[in-house]
């Protein structure tokens, strides 16, 4: 018989992750695009020196391609802001411990070496009592 035990292949996580991503894209894109097609006409324009340049944005007229590009963006965008929020509220979380460490932390820390450089001849004369007690 072979020696050599033949152990199991273990599977990555990745591909599953990686496909768990794309199901969250594309469910984020196509509720953009349901959301974009129901959108009714904004009353919005742009007025360039009296003149009137752009108004009246009517989201579910554009092109079906146009369409497509602006969901996968606000896809995007709304998939990005899932991650970059809760790394912004971490990176805020630590940097207010690292703050209050410092103001609290620190004033005890000094305390508590100036204590012990203040009682370090009791401690020496506690170790040679016990070093000649020994």
């Amino acid at each position: 018989m072979n020696a050599i035990a033949l152990s199991p292949r273990r599977s990555s996580r990745w591909p599953w992750v990686l496909g768990a991503l794309l199901v969250l894209f594309l469910g984020a894109m196509a509720l953009s695009w349901t959301a974009l097609s129901a959108v009714n006409p904004m009353p919005f324009s742009v007025v360039i020196d009296g003149e009137r340049v752009f108004e009246d944005v009517d989201l579910s007229a554009l092109h079906p391609g146009h369409l497509l590009t602006l969901a996968a963006v606000l896809a995007l965008a709304l998939l990005s802001l899932m991650v970059v929020v809760p790394v912004a509220m971490v990176t805020v979380l630590a940097c207010v411990v690292v703050g209050v460490l410092a103001v609290v932390g620190l004033p005890l820390l000094v305390v508590a070496v100036v204590l012990a450089v203040l009682l370090s001849p009791l401690w020496l004369a506690v170790w040679l009592l016990i070093k000649l007690l020994a």
